[in-house]
């Protein structure tokens, strides 16, 4: 298949590798003429544990090239992934004009040159936004059966990108309709991938990232009070995660009642009472 890769930091450049190593060819787009360079040696334009060596073997054997000029990569594409950036803005809002200006570039080079295509974002949006960008840029392209979008996010950790890629811990792909679609494209989301409606994807990403935050969190307030009671937290925590009935499981992360009981109301009280005592506030604990 051939593929262009929109995009070639972090998630891009790893996802252009793995690509190649699947056998695909590849086409790396940047607006960055040094990225663009860079991936044309067969380098890696970022660091990541054995990107260096996929992309080296795919320049090898022909399977990888980059290009600052959008048209001339969908022009010689089946399918483009658009891995740009989602940056914050100063109130904190998720500025999409990176991905907003791939979508328009690729539709504008469809309709300069008409062919079928399939459109795969993996850069992070909120939910809604690939609604809100086909209805926007390609809806017309949509409607005429000229291009399927999907929505497929990435939960890729820095140091382990690669790994990740092809051994994923989690593959959802959403489609407009949440249903599968006949396709050999998904060969590449891989046969274990869950497939869902576009906002839910999107939705899925987020709450993953949450929960990793929530996690970290969570983990560093119980070591702080440890701290200042001479108790050694990772051994606390490390018994917390022993527990693979109740504490690492989908138990008690179904969406519905808030929690009650004889226990939780009053030891969630009683813990977040003790430590403002010591001087050390919990404020993921303060519900």
């Amino acid at each position: 298949m051939k593929i262009s890769v929109f995009g070639l930091g972090y998630v891009g450049a790893v996802t252009a590798g793995c690509l190649t190593q699947q056998g695909h060819q590849v086409v790396g787009v940047d607006v960055s003429a040094q990225k663009v360079e860079t991936l044309n040696r067969g380098e890696a334009p970022i660091i990541e544990p054995g990107l260096e060596d996929l992309l080296k073997q795919a320049h090898q054997q022909g399977l990888l090239r980059a290009t600052s000029e959008a048209a001339e990569a969908v022009s010689a594409t089946d399918v483009s992934f658009v891995c740009v950036g989602t940056p914050s803005t100063i109130s904190g809002a998720l500025d999409l004009r990176f991905v907003r200006q791939v979508a328009k570039r690729v539709a504008a080079a469809l309709r300069a040159r008409p062919k079928s295509h399939i459109l795969v974002f993996r850069s992070t949006m909120l939910p809604r936004s690939t609604e809100r960008l086909v209805d926007e840029a390609m809806a017309d392209l949509v409607a005429g059966n000229r291009l399927d979008v999907f929505y497929y996010p990435e939960f890729l950790r820095e140091g382990t990108a690669v790994k990740d890629f092809l051994e994923p811990s989690l593959a959802v792909v959403g489609t407009r309709d949440g249903q599968r679609p006949a396709t050999e494209l998904m060969q590449v989301f891989g046969a274990q991938v869950s497939v869902v409606n576009w906002p839910t994807a999107e939705m899925v990403k987020y709450a993953c990232n949450a929960f990793h935050a929530t996690k970290i969190t969570f983990a560093n307030e119980i070591g702080r009070l440890g701290k200042q009671l001479g108790i050694d937290s990772s051994t606390v925590m490390s018994l917390l995660c022993a527990d693979l009935k109740l504490n690492l499981s989908p138990c008690y992360l179904r969406p519905g009642n808030p929690f009650g009981g004889s226990c939780l109301p009053k030891d969630v009280r009683a813990f977040n009472h003790f430590s403002r005592q010591r001087g050390v506030p919990l404020p993921l604990l303060k519900i």
